[in-house]
């Protein structure tokens, strides 16, 4: 009959144990999604992409797209 109890404690001690790491194990799995996946989408994947030219784009056409970029501001 110990042995029920001590079996039962033991179950109880893991369930409270799983209910303890849950949340921060939940919030380190968001953080990492946030990190890995959605901050990287918010930004251009180059520096052509912002000013609006192709990759082998003329001197030329690069300094027209900067001070065209820079005038906005």
């Amino acid at each position: 009959m110990a042995r029920v109890s001590s079996e039962s404690s033991a179950g109880s001690s893991m369930a409270s144990t799983i209910k303890a790491y849950s949340v921060p194990l939940i919030l380190l799995a968001a953080a990492i999604f946030y990190q890995l996946y959605v901050i990287p989408k918010s930004f251009p994947p180059s520096h052509y992409d912002v000013l609006g030219i192709k990759r082998y784009s003329a001197i030329e056409e690069v300094e027209g797209a900067y001070e065209k970029l820079s005038a906005k501001w």
